[in-house]
């Protein structure tokens, strides 16, 4: 009988040991899976992009324009906000809408007979890095999603924000994060493509490595490649212009310095050639290289 109860005991106490073991093991792994979810859903959070929308003088003529100021740990490649009526707005503000495209004699009769029978809507849209903590400026405003700019500021106050889409920089790739004001919630775009492309080619070897932190490798092949380097500065375009010169890239030079752009062309020693372009209103540089000629 003795035995029975010691054995009895044995049995109870191996299968307390074993419940624990695996509550303990599926407390890990939740936990586990709790912070792998918590690390994936990690995001740019809307609340900390702050924009402002005036009218502003582009070229002489007056626009609807928003600045947008980035308060989030992440880099910025591309913004645009979609908004629709408000809730609360009357037919009299709906013909307003259409009156303000009419005014800009852009469209012929039919075609304005057409856009008038869509739901009115506006999108500022801007494809400039915004840094942490920086702010971009004289985003245009569009009607609809096409390609013709809201002139007038006070139509935009007929408007409230509907989605907004951002892509940025996270983790070295650069995602797009989709943001519904009226449901509230976010979803991601599937896929993701790398924030800084380069190659180990001869013809990127010929130059000096980018140091932005947005690389965009536009093409390359056997004789040439093109590259472009976003949200720079003019100092930056010096910077890399003063690198290619310490690699070599000074025979027959050629620099130009203009308000609308500023360039620079140059050849080393072993026949390889370099065009530098800087775009001020893109905030980009763009750099050409081509291999010696055969």
């Amino acid at each position: 009988m003795k035995k029975i109860i010691s054995s009895l005991l044995i049995v109870t106490l191996i299968i307390t040991l074993c419940a624990g073991l695996c509550a303990c093991t599926q407390t890990k792994q939740g936990s586990d899976k709790k912070a792998t979810a918590a690390q994936e859903e990690k995001r740019i959070d809307i609340a900390d992009l702050q924009w402002e929308i005036a009218s502003g003088i582009i070229k002489k003529k007056r626009f609807a324009l928003m600045s947008l100021t980035n308060a989030s740990e992440y880099t910025i490649t591309a913004f645009s906000l979609c908004m629709t009526l408000k809730a609360d707005s009357t037919p009299e503000q709906t013909d307003a809408f259409f009156a303000s495209i009419e005014k800009l004699d852009i469209l012929e009769k039919n075609e304005f007979e057409q856009i008038k029978e869509n739901e009115p809507q506006i999108h500022f849209k801007s494809d400039k890095v915004v840094k942490s903590g920086d702010t971009c400026k004289n985003i245009h405003c569009y009607y609809f999603t096409g390609t013709y700019y809201v002139r007038d500021a006070a139509v935009c106050e007929m408007f409230e924000p509907d989605v907004a889409t951002v892509s940025y920089i996270k983790d070295g790739n650069i995602v797009t994060t989709n943001y519904d004001f009226k449901a509230k919630s976010y979803s991601d775009d599937s896929g993701s493509v790398k924030a800084f492309e380069w190659s180990e080619s001869a013809l990127a070897k010929a130059v000096p490595k980018p140091t932005a932190e947005y690389v965009e490798l536009v093409t390359e092949n056997d004789t040439a490649l093109h590259f472009t380097m976003h949200g720079t500065a003019k100092t930056d375009f010096q910077t890399y212009v003063n690198a290619c010169k310490e690699q070599g890239f000074t025979k027959d030079d050629k620099n130009y310095d203009y308000t609308e752009y500023s360039m620079y062309n140059a050849e080393n020693e072993t026949g390889y050639k370099v065009s530098i372009n800087f775009d001020p209103d893109d905030e980009e540089i763009s750099v050409s290289v081509y291999s010696p000629e055969q």
